[in-house]
């Protein structure tokens, strides 16, 4: 029988802690998704002569910042920008656009969640008649998890960690 000390008790108690952590997220997300699928079947229900072959053809979309497609934080002007965007991509002939969810912005605190831009973003989509495919970005990990998990940071094949430059947000960036 082995004997287990105190830090390896406290190890495998924090690394049961993060894979709790990390199904709560995955829970979350997926929430998202079937909350998007909701909308888009909303959307359908409410228009006619849908083409039940529907095929997206679709650009990236991020609230218009430069560095997509990661989805920007959410301003005074925002709703109306983001709108005008989504209708011009429309008018363009798009049907969908595309974004990216970011761990590290949706949950920057253990247990605290934002996910109002991906919520406008879903809104404004389905107000001017555009679907929305939503991708999980989870490599950008939060600040907290290095802090609370230092075994989770990145290894060199050296075995050395890759430790993220503070205020960065995110482990992988």
């Amino acid at each position: 029988m082995e004997v287990c000390n105190e830090e390896q008790k406290n190890h495998n108690y924090n690394l049961l802690n993060m894979s709790v952590k990390i199904q709560n997220f995955k829970l979350h997300l997926l929430f998202i998704l079937f909350l998007s699928i909701a909308i888009g079947v909303q959307g359908q229900t409410k228009q006619e002569g849908i083409d039940k072959n529907f095929f997206p053809f679709s650009v990236w979309y991020s609230g218009g910042k430069a560095r997509a497609p990661m989805l920007s934080e959410i301003t005074t002007k925002s709703e109306q920008e983001w709108r005008t965007d989504l209708r011009q991509i429309k008018d363009l002939g798009f049907n969908t656009v595309r974004t990216w969810v970011e761990w590290a912005a949706c949950e920057p605190e253990p247990g605290k969640y934002n996910f109002a831009n991906l919520h406008l973003l879903m809104r404004l989509a389905n107000e001017v008649g555009l679907k929305v495919f939503i991708q999980i970005y989870v490599d950008s990990a939060p600040d907290w998890v290095a802090q609370n998990y230092p075994y989770a940071l990145f290894e060199a094949q050296s075995g050395d960690k890759v430790h993220p430059p503070i205020g960065t947000r995110s482990l992988y960036r």
